[in-house]
């Protein structure tokens, strides 16, 4: 038998520095996921200039089980349209998901998410609080005409008559 050292197949300083690598990575990734930092810091001042002809739309969930979306203007609020319970599928979805990830910050869906023209000439949604930007037509054409048609009613003129 031999009695000779066994040699480990890394220095010393060399596992030390990879440690320490990981380590920074790990609280850089942490620090990017805090609300005063990266996602969370959004806001529509940064988000809006991307987009042409923007709207602000409120979704709230009814007691009857309906989504009420109302175009936000100028501090006032008007009802665009309900989304009755058992339709829209994909327009409820994508606000569950929305929602999903202003809870994770502990907030809630009272500011509007705003709906434009992309650079791409096709609409996106925008959540100015967590920073999400979803491109609609990457859903097919049907689920984007369910934005597309709340988009039209926001950018006709006010008949006086609410829904």
């Amino acid at each position: 038998m031999s009695t000779a050292a066994v040699r480990p197949i890394l220095p010393a300083p060399l596992l030390t520095a990879l440690g320490a690598l990981l380590v920074l990575a790990i609280v850089a990734i942490g620090l990017s996921r805090a609300p005063f930092f990266g996602a969370g810091s959004a806001s529509a001042s940064n988000l809006l200039p991307a987009l042409r002809s923007p709207v602000e739309l409120q979704f709230a969930d009814l007691d009857d089980g309906a989504v009420a979306v109302s175009i936000v203007q100028g501090g006032n609020t008007r009802l665009l349209d309900r989304l009755e319970p058992g339709t829209n599928g994909f327009a409820r979805g994508l606000l569950r998901g929305l929602g999903r990830e202003r809870k994770k910050l502990s907030l809630t869906m009272a500011r509007p998410l705003v709906l434009g023209v992309g650079a791409d000439r096709g609409l996106e949604l925008h959540d100015p609080v967590t920073g999400s930007r979803l491109v609609l037509a990457a859903f097919g054409p049907t689920n984007e005409a369910v934005f597309s048609q709340l988009y039209r009613r926001a950018q006709a003129p006010q008949t006086g008559s609410e829904l």
